[in-house]
């Protein structure tokens, strides 16, 4: 009985859990990680663009000495209503953020100067649930998280930059 249980929960877990994630999350091989079906309820507008610098980055780091953990977040923008959202632990790397071929992508909206991400919720249980980020809109042009999910109150600092690329956005 006992070795039918040990072989009964990997299978379990196997066809309820781990398929699931996979029919809507899509997990590239090179990192890139995006919600098959984005599920925005406002359509992007032209003008939304307008509220997001596309030849700037947005930029937080976060140090916690006593684990030894550094982590360093950028936030790309186009003027289509995609994002990428790259992290790293080195520094921030342009290549990745040109290439669009690793870190977090979707799509945003924006409204009221506050911009939402919808991102990919990467917890096996809520694979089909999506995590919507929301950034208050500084008067200087950085964002604020505003949620839970955006980690309250982290600051992205807005820095122009000639490094990116223009690239298209192929999601």
């Amino acid at each position: 009985m006992k070795k039918l249980i040990i072989l009964f929960i990997p299978m379990l877990l196997n066809s309820c859990i781990f398929q699931d994630f996979h029919k809507v999350i899509v997990d590239e091989p090179n990192g890139r990680t995006y919600l098959k079906e984005m599920k925005l309820k406002q359509p992007f507008i032209s003008s939304m663009g307008n509220f997001v610098c596309d030849d700037c980055i947005y930029y937080n780091y976060y140090c916690n000495n006593t684990v030894n953990f550094k982590l360093y977040t950028t936030i790309r923008f186009f003027k289509t209503g995609q994002y990428i959202k790259y992290f790293d632990s080195i520094g921030i790397n342009y290549n990745n953020l040109n290439s669009l071929k690793k870190g977090w992508v979707g799509y945003y909206n924006v409204k009221d100067s506050i911009i939402i991400l919808e991102s990919p919720n990467l917890s096996f249980g809520r694979a089909k649930h999506r995590v919507l980020d929301k950034y208050k809109i500084l008067s200087n042009g950085d964002l604020k998280g505003i949620t839970k999910a955006a980690d309250y109150g982290t600051v992205y600092e807005r820095i122009k930059t000639d490094s990116l690329k223009e690239v298209a956005p192929n999601w």
